[in-house]
């Protein structure tokens, strides 16, 4: 549980079945144990599963709800920014994120839930999914949108500021790619790395186009970008948000380059000769599926990763867009 002096990695239950594959998911909390209490990183779904693991494991290291000071957040999806209201009822004040994450999602909770479901539908279908997996699809999209107790952070961060939590000073780095404002914080007196889904140990990290970005976001390139500033980091220990703290940074940081790249060609290669839509793509990128049986955030993974492959391609000049009776298709350029 702990993983260095003063913080401790607490892997929180994600939802069950149907909307995860792996029968034991887990994001994980980070507490940080400072001067006057403790600190987390990141918060787990809102759901009486993951609040009650929460609890348990704070109270196996001496913490409880109400000693948690300040909350920093990675980025807005469900697992990670899911239990914000909790901990505002708790009376704790000082919670923060990425102003851009902010925008994303108080925008987003603006929205009805039949505003949300309809232009998540009409995505669908721009983009080639036949009609029978659509409602199945916008149920799950909305099911997760309400993981979140929702609460507008305290603090808007801004990349390079620095929380102070003696004795940690968490450096905030804008990591943009897995969401748009997606961070990671850096403590260098620690040499850690609390990298959120920006890294994983082995695969490689789920980039999306998610159904309100706008045509001019390429998540992919964004996330390309990031790599290079990271790697003038002395990182000894990377704690990412899904699975367990890994050594080798700069290691993984080429490696996850080469992976995402390879991904772009596979989805360049597909288009040969061929007009198509993102459906059709992520087909054949993965021959083996059987969507039928696939669990429904998976669908939706797989799509959203696909679209931003397609977006990357399109806006590197390499691929373009045609429309056609309100579908997308895609092509090679030239």
């Amino acid at each position: 549980m702990q993983v260095a002096p003063g913080v401790y990695r607490l892997p929180i239950s994600l939802y069950s079945p149907p909307l995860v594959v792996d029968p034991k998911p887990t994001a994980n909390v980070y507490v940080l144990r400072g001067k006057d209490g403790c600190m987390l990183i990141d918060s787990g779904w809102d759901t009486k599963e993951a609040y009650d693991g929460l609890k348990s494991q704070m109270a196996e290291i001496g913490l409880g709800l109400k000693d948690i000071k300040k909350v920093a957040y990675t980025h807005s999806h469900p697992d990670h920014f899911g239990q914000a209201g909790l901990f505002k009822e708790y009376g704790t004040t000082w919670q923060a994120a990425h102003r851009l994450e902010m925008e994303y999602i108080c925008n987003k909770f603006s929205r009805t839930d039949d505003e949300l479901g309809k232009t998540e539908v009409q995505w669908y279908i721009s983009h080639g999914v036949p009609a029978k997996y659509l409602e199945e699809l916008r149920q799950a999209y909305l099911r997760m949108h309400h993981m979140i107790r929702f609460s507008v952070p305290s603090v808007a961060l801004e990349e390079d500021d620095v929380i102070e939590f003696t004795p940690f000073h968490l450096k905030v780095l804008l990591t943009p790619g897995h969401s748009l404002g997606h961070i990671c914080y850096y403590e260098p007196r620690l040499k850690l790395l609390f990298c959120g889904d920006h890294l994983t140990p082995k695969q490689p990290p789920h980039i999306p186009f998610y159904s309100s970005y706008k045509d001019n976001i390429n998540p992919i390139g964004s996330y390309l970008t990031t790599l290079k500033p990271l790697e003038a980091l002395d990182v000894e220990l990377v704690l990412p948000a899904h699975g367990h703290e890994f050594t080798g940074f700069k290691r993984r940081l080429d490696q996850t380059k080469r992976q995402l790249e390879q991904r772009n060609e596979e989805t360049f290669d597909v288009l040969d000769g061929q007009q198509m839509t993102a459906f059709q793509v992520n087909m054949q990128l993965h021959p083996h599926s059987e969507w039928n049986k696939m669990p429904t955030v998976q669908k939706r993974g797989q799509m959203v990763e696909t679209v931003a492959q397609l977006q990357a391609l399109k806006l590197d000049g390499r691929v373009e867009t045609v429309l056609n009776d309100g579908l997308i298709l895609y092509k090679r350029k030239g």
